[in-house]
Formats: C-alpha cells, sequence, structure tokens
C-alpha cells in the first residue's frame, strides 16, 4: 500500500510536470498571452523554478519506489 502511494504521487507530479511544461510553451509561442506589462523573463524563470521543483521531488520519488523496501 506505501508504495501505491508513493507511484500515486510521482503520477500527480508528472500531471503538474507536464501543465507547466506546456504553459511555458504557451509563453514562448504565443506573444498574446503576455500582457505588455508582464517581464517576459522574469515569468519563463518562475516556470523553469517550479519545473526544477518538481523534477527534483520526482527523482526523489521515483528512487524510493524502486529502491526503499516498502
Amino acid at each position: 500500500m506505501k508504495k501505491e502511494i508513493l507511484q500515486g504521487l510521482v503520477k500527480k507530479l508528472e500531471g503538474e510536470r507536464d501543465v507547466i511544461q506546456a504553459e511555458i510553451g504557451l509563453y514562448l509561442d504565443s506573444g498574446n498571452v503576455i500582457p505588455a506589462h508582464t517581464n517576459f523573463a522574469e515569468e519563463i524563470e518562475n516556470f523553469v523554478d517550479k519545473l526544477a521543483h518538481v523534477h527534483e521531488k520526482l527523482k526523489l520519488l521515483k528512487f524510493m519506489v524502486d529502491n526503499i523496501e516498502l
């Protein structure tokens, strides 16, 4: 049961990762999404920070699923 919980968290984070990647794509592909007052580079950096955080959590959870006896 514990392993299933960790696997569920992995799937949740993979979904978050996919959403963040899609948002980055929208910002990069469409100038219409960004109002004139928005700092483009800062917004992209915020998304990259979120993506890095999710990536690190995914690495740890996948390690736990694969290597820790639960």
